[in-house]
């Protein structure tokens, strides 16, 4: 049996040979990783439609992107600027235009799922503050088995 001794000089070499060996492979993968885009949910171009002073309800509108592998559901939506938020769905029937609400909404894996005026929105109700243009509104969107997303949407003139 042989039996080798490190002096206390030479086990800190060692260790530095290690590290280094490590530190030569470990950096490029740690880099490797952050450029990784992760999987997500995205909320993009968020913004409510200014309604004239005194109005009770208003329309938001923004673009969820499931970057996921798997089906998101929006279930609601909440702003401590209104009372209560809802998701509607515009259709016309017979020429007239009609909202309903929708308890939840399946997003999925890949797609854009836009809220457009005239079509899919969000409808915000009893505002609790004077909401006027360029004013920005905090909305938080719930979904079913996945975390909250905060946006904020900037008050706009009518697009």
């Amino acid at each position: 049996m042989t039996t080798i001794s490190l002096s206390p000089a030479s086990l800190k070499s060692e260790y530095r040979r290690l590290f280094s060996r490590a530190g030569a492979w470990g950096f490029p993968l740690l880099l490797l990783c952050a450029c990784t885009q992760p999987e997500a949910v995205t909320i993009s171009d968020a913004w409510i439609r200014e309604a004239p002073p005194g109005a009770m309800r208003l329309a938001a509108y923004l673009v969820i992107e499931n970057k996921l592998s798997s089906t998101i559901t929006l279930t609601g939506v909440s702003s401590e600027s209104f009372a209560t938020a809802q998701i509607h769905q515009t259709t016309m029937d017979d020429g007239v235009a009609r909202m309903r609400m929708i308890d939840e909404l399946a997003i999925e894996p890949g797609q854009l799922q836009s809220f457009n005026p005239g079509g899919m929105h969000l409808m915000l109700i009893n505002p609790k503050v004077n909401v006027v243009a360029g004013d920005t509104i905090v909305l938080v969107l719930h979904f079913a088995k996945q975390a909250d997303l905060t946006v904020d949407a900037q008050i706009k003139v009518g697009q």
